[in-house]
């Protein structure tokens, strides 16, 4: 009986739904905003238990949409010229050999190059992987 009256409603909702999509649409965006530690939080669950999934869909995702990924390229490269000059000039730039990160505090091994500033594409900070993932984020 309570499982009829649910499916009862849930129809009803999903009725509803459908009659009022801008008011769906809405109330979405408002709980997004209101709930996104609990949507990173979820999503970086999610990811952790769905890994390969994810990584397949991507390839999938990748695979059927070449004229797409072309497209984000050239608007990206539009959109940052700046940054894709600095990285053409620093490609030939090699990382020395036993070079420590440069920032402050870390004695690991740079593995990786970051611009400070791309309006000085020759100044580099040879950095750790996870000292680069902090200042980029």
């Amino acid at each position: 009986m309570e499982e009829e009256i649910k499916i009862r409603n849930d129809k009803k909702v999903r009725k509803w739904q459908m009659k009022n999509p801008e008011k769906v649409k809405k109330w979405g965006k408002i709980w997004r905003e209101n709930n996104k530690k609990h949507i990173k939080e979820y999503s970086k669950k999610y990811y952790q238990e769905h890994k390969e999934k994810h990584k397949k869909s991507c390839e999938k995702w990748r695979e059927d949409n070449p004229k797409k990924i072309i497209e984000r390229d050239k608007r990206y490269n539009k959109k940052n010229p700046k940054k894709i000059k600095a990285r053409n000039l620093t490609k030939k730039i090699k990382i020395p050999k036993g070079q420590i990160c440069q920032n402050k505090g870390c004695k690991d091994l740079a593995t990786e190059k970051h611009h400070p500033n791309y309006n000085q594409p020759n100044k580099l900070k040879f950095l750790c992987k996870k000292c680069h993932r902090k200042i980029s984020n």
